[in-house]
């Protein structure tokens, strides 16, 4: 199929348009929270282990969620799912901007969690529905538009930043007109797809394919969680680059996985999934590597390389746990990422806490070697193809 037949039919078809507003919101939210870390780490006069702490607070949340979202999809209905649980999202981000002490911006990120969490695992098992639906692979284009929302996002975000406009006036500019646009587009919603097998538990740890599936995604998420919370701290701090430069940095790498993955399903249909994600890690450590010599050029290609290198995990996770044969597509897809949600939750601690052990620079370096790894466990994708 041509890239402009792909296209054209995804945008002929309301529940496919439906599903790349939810996953391109759910982006645009993360990306204006993502690029103001530098200004509440300040004003809240957070150290690098203290802004970890915190930023493990959303990832909690998050993990809470996800296996309950799993559980309820088969009752309730992805699509009622991503209707409650993203307006709830993009209002509790509010929340996060009026934060006046480390216990209440914990607290903010841990309710801003749940709600991404049940959202993560609710548009993807929409994604799903839709491709059975259309016909046609859309679940890297669904992470593009994700992306796609990162990286518009960096935009208001780095304007907000550079006037020094408050972050609660900020996050509920962005989060309200979000919140209504979500309860729009779901009415549009496809219907999941039925699991013809033996009943499956609402939730189970992964084994077998999905325990590699998920080790897969532990590895990339903790780089691609690592760079969303502490680019904009290393280019802005470390390296005293400035806030309009930190969000230039940040967007590289948004901008990066945006692309990569709206070419994502055409590369995985051809060189397949496996292939596809083990050459993605090895480009991403070389990105790293290169970003990390401190030098602010090297740095915009550096990072732009490493979200090229990992757009395609995600992706590639999701769809196989959704199709893995004799499984239930909602709860497979929340086991599978648990781990990589475990990769979120350990990261970004991780990284704060070396951080004020030593640098951030010698911590970010530490990635490099779980993008190596994470190239070891990719054959298991292959189910995918």
């Amino acid at each position: 199929m041509s890239v402009v037949a792909r296209y054209s039919r995804i945008a002929r078809s309301a529940p496919a348009v439906s599903v790349a507003f939810i996953f391109f919101a759910n982006g645009f939210v993360f990306s204006n929270w993502v690029v103001r870390i530098p200004t509440v780490k300040d004003r809240l006069g957070l150290n690098d282990a203290e802004l970890g702490l915190a930023l493990v607070s959303m990832a909690v949340g998050a993990l809470i969620a996800m296996p309950i979202a799993g559980a309820l999809i088969g009752r309730v209905g992805s699509g009622r799912i991503a209707a409650v649980v993203g307006t709830l999202y993009a209002l509790l981000f509010c929340l996060v901007g009026f934060a006046d002490s480390l216990p209440f911006l914990c607290a903010a990120l841990l309710l801003m969690g749940l709600g991404n969490g049940a959202m993560d695992v609710a548009m993807n098992a929409q994604a799903d529905a839709t491709e059975a639906v259309l016909g046609q692979r859309i679940m890297s284009f669904s992470h593009a538009m994700w992306s796609l929302g990162v990286a518009l996002g960096t935009l208001p975000a780095g304007v907000f930043a550079a006037f020094d406009v408050s972050v609660s006036l900020h996050l509920f500019s962005i989060g309200v007109p979000l919140a209504v646009g979500l309860m729009v587009a779901v009415r549009y919603s496809s219907p999941d797809r039925v699991h013809d097998g033996p009943p499956q538990p609402s939730f189970a740890l992964p084994r077998g394919p999905l325990l590699f599936f998920g080790l897969v995604c532990f590895c990339g998420a903790i780089v691609e969680g690592a760079m969303s919370d502490w680019i904009a701290v290393f280019a802005e701090n470390t390296l005293d680059l400035g806030s309009v430069r930190a969000a230039i940095a940040y967007g590289a790498f948004a901008s990066a996985m945006f692309i990569a993955r709206l070419a994502g399903d055409g590369i995985t249909e051809r060189f397949g999934a496996a292939l596809t994600v083990r050459a993605g890690l090895a480009l991403a450590a070389l990105g790293l590597a290169v970003a990390l010599t401190g030098v602010f050029g090297l740095m915009v290609v550096g990072f732009f390389a490493v979200g090229f290198g990992v757009a395609g995990i995600f992706p590639a996770v999701f769809r196989a746990a959704g199709r893995l044969p004799g499984h239930a597509p909602g709860p497979s897809m929340a086991a599978a990422v648990t781990l990589g949600y475990v990769g979120f939750l350990l990261g970004p601690a991780t990284i704060g806490f070396l951080a004020e052990a030593t640098s951030l620079t010698t911590a970010l370096m530490l990635l490099i070697p779980l993008c190596i790894l994470g190239m070891l466990f990719s054959r298991a994708l292959t189910i995918a193809d």
